[in-house]
């Protein structure tokens, strides 16, 4: 979350003027005492608390600007209530992943799972994206938490893919590397997938055709030939990941993707894209003219 696009600055009436982080804002708000708006909310200083919050339970802020909650995040009824008013940007990750795992963990457990979960993975994206034999081995989470967090996982992926399935695939270029990066970049072995468009560069299918090692996936070009061939396709885009972040492309990616390239223009079908993806960044072959 980036604290720049929600915090707005506010005279107080104390000493001097602070920013009020988003969460704080929103606490204020609920209650009605902007007055009463104390260090707890700000994230620093030495004020006395109003609402019965114990000093050492002050929110921080990371190095990233990400706001962090102790012991005294928000009540469930409250992150409730911050939804329903649209303020869902202004959780923070712990505060997010308690209320989606709430209906299957109880109590202080869901506390202390999602505390071990960001402790581990240090991202909400990272937790969801985490592959679920990963998941299963983290204390307390359990078989259920791991289905709900991989069904998250899932919907987040459905609803990219869907922003740029109805219509040319060029019109929704954006939208489609959107849908990259969160269904494989944070994927801890090589997977490639391909996305076969029709004449009118609809996608017609969006197929991982194999998954690999942490550093290589096997990939068989007369494999994609034959897929072409039986979906009718006339254009498709080719991706894979890099778990290491990495996203210059090896000599073999290169090799690789030229032969594909050749191998299907004999069936009069266009490779548009190389898309490689990896902990939030992207590079395509296209642009960088080595397709």
């Amino acid at each position: 979350m980036e604290l720049s696009n929600f915090h707005r600055s506010a005279v107080l009436p104390f000493s001097d003027p602070r920013e009020i982080s988003p969460m704080g804002e929103l606490v204020a708000h609920l209650v009605g005492h902007h007055d009463r708006v104390t260090a707890a909310i700000w994230g620093g200083g030495a004020l006395p608390l109003p609402f019965g919050i114990p000093a050492t339970s002050a929110s921080e802020h990371t190095a990233t600007g990400q706001c962090r909650y102790n012991s005294w995040a928000l009540e469930e009824d409250q992150i409730r209530r911050c939804l329903l008013l649209g303020s869902s940007n202004a959780l923070a990750d712990q505060e997010l992943l308690q209320l989606i795992l709430s209906p299957v963990l109880q109590g202080n457990t869901v506390v202390r799972v999602s505390r071990l979960l960001l402790s581990k993975f240090r991202t909400f994206n990272r937790v969801i994206s985490a592959s679920a034999k990963t998941l299963m081995a983290l204390d307390g989470l359990g078989e259920d938490g791991v289905v709900v967090l991989k069904a998250i996982h899932a919907a987040a992926a459905r609803l990219q893919e869907q922003e740029f399935s109805d219509a040319p695939i060029f019109d929704r270029w954006d939208q489609m590397i959107s849908y990259l990066l969160v269904s494989m970049g944070h994927e801890r072995s090589e997977v490639f997938r391909v996305l076969f468009t029709d004449r009118q560069n609809r996608l017609i299918a969006n197929e991982v055709l194999w998954q690999g090692s942490i550093a290589h996936v096997p990939v068989y070009v007369r494999d994609v030939v034959k897929r072409c061939l039986e979906l009718d396709a006339v254009g498709l885009v080719m991706a894979h990941n890099h778990p290491s972040g990495c996203m210059e492309p090896s000599l073999e990616d290169q090799a690789m993707t030229r032969q594909i390239v050749q191998a299907v223009a004999v069936f009069e079908v266009k490779v548009f894209d190389h898309i490689i993806v990896g902990a939030g960044q992207w590079m395509s072959f296209s642009e960088n003219n080595i397709l």
